[in-house]
């Protein structure tokens, strides 16, 4: 009967493992065919082949195929290295040959390849995105995904320990300088040892522009550990008269250390308990940004999961349907020869008899492919049922701790980075050096740049040139020239800086332009928002004029001609007149004897109108309306050997040597042909649409 499609594979995650549960065998008659369920057991893959099991399923004979990775001469490390480096990392290919070659000396038995190029891993990675490797290539990507989050993870823990190893060396350091000389208490020195050492808070007094004075208390251990200038302030306080009592840390808008940003109102009660609040949670932005680009790579992973297994399943759907039809179809045929051939041995008498019996067992085959049909149908729903519960469980479990996470960091850095707050946060950053409230504040900023440009913080000295660089490359074009047009109080960006960035994108789209082929600037000037108009009509100004531009000779054309468009552009006045027009090309376009133009057609009537693009002689009439290469021009006086036009017709035919070939190459309605002359390798060719036409001259016309 053949051989179905795969019914039974893979997918992820599989709830478990064990027997599948069969669709119920069809009850019938005889040819009834009967559908079977797999049994899934674990696969054995191997490197030199696919494994696949063969289950006898009755008629049918249906074959299921097992999920198995692409047997290939590169081991599993070897195609994660180029998973991980070309599609996760985006690696430079530079680095590519020595990151093998220090694999190669750690581990020569998983990366076994002596040094192998930069060709032969791009040929890797094109190979693991065939369609027969997608099984291979999703199982190598969570792979690498999997070991890049447990790399990052591990990353973020050993700077958290080096950052608070550090801290405890500075504190230590402190308390073994003030104990300097005191030898006569060491009992003492090893109880406090072992005695839990408690947080030590000290009291933080900001007073600010307005000299309003208010406290509160903070971690003595954090501020030293995150502040360096922080810390030589704690280190030169004095200590407190009672024994309970906190050291006061004062913060005065006014002192000279916050002179550069006095302007800005940064010492005050909000932004302190916000810096407080950061120091506790160093990370909370960071995190929050990675949590959010995990769901969304989670997320698009399990839709790309299930729209492949729904099509897969569809596909298969429609195939086993197809199968059905095309059984039910030969068991008619075959009763119906057989009923035939029956009919023959009979006599005429009995034909009645045999008619009934044929539309009995008809109706008996039908019902059967009916029946078949509708368990098909309810199988694969029951399939199709089984994946949209597989991924609504993952989507429930997997991603519900997650999201949890997402919306706490959500909540918390919101907290911290509100609107107004953000770029005074980011100058108190750098004034205190703490490093982590600037990198959190650059990376709001960098999520939406236009809803901060209006704080004047930007004039900030402190933060401007910073922020400019990193802030504006990373805006849309469209947004640079709004914000160019704008100043205070919608825009504190600097001008100078806009008016740099506006003008190295300008050179950019000059580059751009100056390098798009003809086509692609004639599309280019089609667009309907082009940020910069002058910059292309100067960049179609000098292609015309450094690229050899076509034009026209008014003096050289027939009757029922009109030109346009700075003489490049011809129209037939009238339909039904022939007529013919000449014009020259820049010799600029081809100073080594090889010369190409190119001609749009942009209407041609259907009416059997046709258009002729081509070479021909120098002339000084057109009183006979010449069609190049027609007519073969004899040896004269000028051109001793002769001369030779060429040219190609829209309806498909070639005139050159005074005869005319067909060629099939027909062009119309918006076509562009392209003419070649080549007078040193002897010969012409023609390009429509991109297809080529060559045409061999005569030994002859390398003369003309």
């Amino acid at each position: 009967a053949g051989d179905l499609p795969a019914l039974h594979r893979s997918t992820r995650p599989m709830p478990k493992k064990g027997k599948v549960k069969k669709v119920e065998e069809p009850t019938g008659g005889e040819g009834t065919p009967i559908l079977h369920q797999a049994e899934s057991k674990p696969v054995k893959h191997h490197h030199s082949r696919e494994r696949e099991k063969h289950i006898d399923l009755g008629p049918l004979n249906v074959r299921i195929e097992e999920l198995s990775v692409i047997g290939s001469e590169w081991t599993i490390e070897e195609d994660m290295f180029v998973i991980r480096h070309l599609e996760v990392l985006a690696t430079p290919v530079r680095k590519l040959e020595n990151l093998y070659a220090n694999l190669s000396k750690k581990q020569p038995e998983a990366y076994p390849k002596t040094s192998p190029s930069l060709h032969e891993l791009q040929g890797r990675f094109e190979e693991l995105h065939l369609p027969e490797a997608a099984a291979r290539l999703k199982l190598l990507v969570r792979l690498v995904r999997s070991a890049c989050a447990a790399e990052e993870q591990a990353l973020m823990e050993e700077r958290e320990e080096a950052a608070r190893k550090k801290a405890e060396e500075e504190e230590n350091a402190e308390v073994a300088g003030k104990n300097k000389g005191g030898k006569g208490k060491p009992a003492a020195k090893e109880e406090a040892d072992e005695a839990p050492e408690e947080e030590e808070e000290i009291e933080i007094k900001v007073v600010d522009m307005k000299r309003h004075q208010r406290t509160m208390l903070a971690s003595k251990r954090l501020l030293k550990q995150y502040s360096g200038v922080l810390r030589k302030q704690i280190a030169s306080l004095p200590q407190p008269k009672f024994v309970d009592a906190p050291q006061t840390l004062e913060m005065d808008a006014k002192a000279i250390t916050y002179d550069s940003v006095a302007n800005w109102d940064i010492i005050q009660m909000p932004v302190i308990e916000r810096m407080v609040k950061m120091l506790k949670s160093p990370d909370c932005v960071e995190k929050r940004y990675r949590l959010e680009e995990k769901i969304k790579a989670m997320d698009d992973s399990i839709m790309t999961d299930e729209r492949a297994a729904m099509a897969d399943l569809a596909s298969k759907r429609a195939a086993w349907v197809e199968m059905a039809n095309d059984k039910a179809g030969r068991d008619l045929q075959s009763v119906r020869d057989a009923s035939d051939a029956a009919f023959e041995a009979y006599v005429k008498d009995i034909k009645k008899a045999f008619d009934l019996r044929l539309q009995e067992r008809l109706d008996e085959v039908n019902r059967q492919s009916l029946q078949l049909q509708d368990e098909i149908q309810s199988f694969f729903a029951m399939q199709e049922q089984r994946i949209r519960e597989e991924v609504g469980s993952f989507k429930e479990t997997e991603a519900k701790d997650m999201r949890k996470q997402l919306s706490e960091s959500q909540a918390h850095s919101s907290e911290i980075f509100s609107q107004p707050y953000v770029l005074k946060l980011a100058i108190l950053g750098k004034i205190l050096d703490i490093e982590c409230i600037q990198e959190a504040a650059m990376m709001t900023v960098l999520g939406d740049p236009n809803e901060y440009v209006a704080c004047k913080e930007w004039e900030s000295d402190v933060i401007r040139d910073k922020y400019m660089r990193e802030v504006l490359p990373t805006m849309k074009v469209a947004d640079v020239i709004r914000l160019q047009a704008m100043g205070p109080p919608k825009s504190y960006l600097s001008k100078d800086h806009l008016d740099r960035e506006v003008s190295a994108r300008r050179k950019v789209l000059w580059d751009e332009l100056s390098s798009l082929p003809n086509l692609e600037l004639a599309q280019y000037i089609d667009r309907e928002e082009v940020p910069w108009q002058d910059l292309v009509d100067k960049a179609l100004s000098d292609r015309r004029s450094k690229r050899g531009y076509g034009t026209l000779n008014t003096a050289l054309l027939t009757p029922h001609v009109a030109l346009s468009n700075n003489n490049a552009t011809a129209e037939a006045a009238h339909p039904q007149r022939y007529c013919s027009v000449h014009g020259l090309v820049e010799k600029a376009s081809g100073q080594w004897g090889r010369h190409y133009f190119e001609v749009v057609v942009d209407a041609l009537s259907q009416d059997g109108s046709t258009v002729s693009v081509g070479f021909d002689l120098v002339r000084t009439s057109l009183d006979d309306a010449p069609i190049p290469g027609l007519k073969a021009s004899p040896p004269d006086d000028e051109h001793p050997k002769g001369n030779y036009g060429a040219s190609i017709q829209s309806d498909g035919f070639v005139h050159f040597e005074g005869r005319t070939d067909y060629t099939g190459a027909t062009f119309g309605r918006e076509s562009v042909v392209g003419c070649g002359l080549d007078v040193v390798q002897e010969f012409a060719c023609f390009f429509v649409n991109g297809t080529r036409v060559t045409i061999p001259l005569p030994s002859s016309a390398g003369a003309g």
